[in-house]
C-alpha cells in the first residue's frame, strides 16, 4: 500500500537523520551501492546538508582521496565485499574517524576483522540496524 511505503520512507529518513546527527562536526556519508540508491530515494541534499554532510561516496569508488577533517558516517550492508573494503579504508584511513551502521546484523567474524583493523582506534561507534530496507 501506499501508506506502507510512506512509512517505509519516513523510517529512513529517521533513521538516516540519528546517524548524522549524533556525529558532530562536518561529515562525509560513505555508502554501498544499496545504501546510496534508499538514501539518495528518501533524503534530498539539502536534508542532508542541515546534518552538516558536505560529501557523499561510495565506499569502492577508486581513488578517494583524504579528507581527515571529515568524519565518516558509514552505512552498509554487511556483506563480506563490504567488509573486506571497509577493513582495506581502515587499514589506510581517509576520514578523521569512523562511525559504522549497517543494515542488518553483522557477523562475529567481521566484528573481529573491522576491530583489527582499526589500528589508529578511529572507529568511535559500530551498531547494527535490523531492518534491510533493500528487500522491501
Amino acid at each position: 500500500s501506499v501508506m506502507a511505503g510512506m512509512d517505509i520512507v519516513y523510517s529512513v529518513q529517521q533513521y538516516v537523520s540519528k546517524m548524522t546527527e549524533g556525529v558532530s562536526g562536518m561529515k562525509a556519508l560513505l555508502l554501498d551501492k544499496e545504501t546510496t540508491g534508499v538514501v539518495s530515494m528518501v533524503c534530498s541534499r539539502s536534508q542532508v546538508l542541515e546534518k552538516e554532510v558536505f560529501l557523499f561516496q561510495r565506499l569502492d569508488a577508486q581513488r578517494r582521496g583524504q579528507m581527515l577533517h571529515l568524519k565518516a558516517v558509514v552505512f552498509l550492508r554487511p556483506t563480506r565485499e563490504n567488509i573486506e573494503m571497509l577493513v582495506r579504508e581502515l587499514l589506510d584511513p581517509k576520514f578523521g574517524e569512523y562511525h559504522l551502521f549497517f543494515s542488518n546484523v553483522l557477523s562475529n567474524d567481521a566484528v573481529r576483522s573491522l576491530a583489527q583493523a582499526d589500528h589508529l582506534e578511529l572507529v568511535k561507534q559500530l551498531r547494527e540496524v535490523y531492518a534491510d530496507f533493500f528487500a522491501l
